[in-house]
């Protein structure tokens, strides 16, 4: 029986690509994200090997696409890239407070716990005051 190791749990924050898809990282990112789908050994060669391939005619399109159309792009791309740094922020955060939130209800469960237990006789006694110790006081000497 052979027990492999599970990868950690990936973040939604940690799969937003930031670079725009008609770019060359940006391509390639969301390209190379088939890899992850493989299972280890040759079906992951496999599909590393047509990843490769596929950049690289992701690539051809990418220059051509700029060769026809580069003044044109460079405000729409900066509006986009904004955009998408703007998402991937949001994600962070609302992860984050997740993360916080889920802390302060196991907090507060712990609190509900410890105040719950059953408390002994001690817990509700009487603090002393003047007037009960000069009672006892007062017992003592008439006895």
């Amino acid at each position: 029986m052979s027990i492999q190791p599970q990868n950690p749990t990936r973040l939604a924050s940690e799969d937003v690509i930031v670079n725009a898809p008609m770019s060359y990282a940006g391509s390639a990112q969301r390209i190379m994200r088939l890899r992850r789908r493989a299972p280890e050994g040759w079906q992951n060669i496999a599909l590393t090997v047509l990843a490769v391939l596929l950049v690289l005619a992701a690539w051809t399109l990418v220059t051509s696409w700029y060769m026809v159309w580069w003044l044109w792009l460079v405000p729409y791309r900066l509006l986009r890239r904004g955009s998408r740094i703007r998402k991937a922020e949001a994600m962070r955060h609302r992860e984050l407070m997740g993360t916080i939130q889920g802390a302060a209800a196991a907090s507060v469960s712990a609190m509900v716990a410890a105040t719950a237990a059953p408390a002994g006789p001690s817990a509700f006694a009487e603090p002393p005051t003047l007037a009960t110790s000069e009672r006892t006081e007062q017992h003592a000497l008439a006895e």
